[in-house]
């Protein structure tokens, strides 16, 4: 599944942290840890992934 797919299925569901690493936190969605780096957080923090999309860094599989 590629970051289009999940932003179709999973587009309303609001940013949040359930891992953190030294370069940024993590949000798990379907079986994928979507990364976006701590310079970032606090801007795509409370909005949906629809949304803060640009500031994913990486994805990959949990």
């Amino acid at each position: 599944m590629n970051i289009g797919a999940i932003i179709i299925k999973h587009g309303n569901e609001i940013f949040k942290v359930d891992a953190e690493d030294d370069l940024g936190v993590f949000m798990h969605v379907e079986g994928f840890k979507i990364h976006v780096r701590q310079d970032d957080v606090n801007l795509a923090r409370g909005m949906p992934l629809k949304e803060f999309h640009p500031l994913i860094d990486s994805l990959q599989e949990a």
